[in-house]
């Protein structure tokens, strides 16, 4: 595929991710090759795909890849917490969203993420103190918005 084709099958992989087609979504993803700019988010993209269709260990797998491919993307760790809480794995959940802050310490989903896995991996205290800090992010903004 040239360039353009690549950049093209991944826009309509997009596309197809946010209207809940993710078999076609998962095809065009696969067509992206390793030496498009795009690769690291369709390899993201296609664990996200996974993740939705509840295939927890393909899921760590592709965004693993991804993370390995562009480790300063702090969506990659946010999505690989997200499959670690739906997983269970809180523990796992909890670094990755911890490493998803480091990158992007304004990224409210992770915070909330974080929030989240550590009220349910009970602890409490924890997990009270980062919604404590999410509601200051959107004081911070000015806007009253996260």
């Amino acid at each position: 595929m040239t360039d353009g084709a690549d950049r093209q099958a991944f826009e309509q992989a997009v596309e197809h991710h946010r209207a809940g087609r993710l078999q076609a979504a998962e095809r065009l993803y696969r067509q992206v090759p390793p030496s498009a700019a795009h690769h690291a988010d369709a390899l993201h993209l296609l664990g996200v795909a996974a993740l939705q269709d509840a295939r927890h260990d393909e899921a760590l797998e592709l965004i693993g890849q991804a993370i390995r491919a562009a480790p300063e993307k702090a969506a990659y760790r946010l999505s690989l917490g997200q499959v670690h809480a739906a997983a269970a794995r809180l523990d796992e959940a909890v670094a990755a969203y911890r490493q998803a802050i480091v990158l992007a310490p304004r990224l409210a989903d992770a915070w909330f993420g974080l929030g989240v896995a550590l009220q349910a991996a009970n602890r409490q205290q924890e997990a009270i103190d980062v919604y404590r800090h999410l509601l200051t992010l959107g004081q911070r903004k000015g806007d009253g918005r996260i």
